[in-house]
């Protein structure tokens, strides 16, 4: 499935990401933690399957964005 595949690397994409933004928020945690622990936290605005993830995926990236 061409579509399943597309998901499975943008997960896999996310992951790498989420990895680099928790590294870097570890330089800022001591200064800010509420702040930190906040901006870690929107992931779990990434939720559910397909098309919904991908929109959510979208909401997280844009709430990323509004927070640089």
């Amino acid at each position: 499935l061409p579509g399943h595949s597309k998901m499975r690397k943008t997960e896999r994409a996310l992951v790498e990401e989420y990895i680099d933004l928790v590294r870097h928020l570890q330089t800022t945690l001591a200064a800010d933690h509420a702040e930190a622990t906040r901006v870690a936290g929107l992931i779990d605005v990434v939720r559910g399957y397909e098309d919904v993830k991908l929109r959510n995926i979208a909401t997280y990236r844009q709430l990323l964005a509004g927070n640089d």
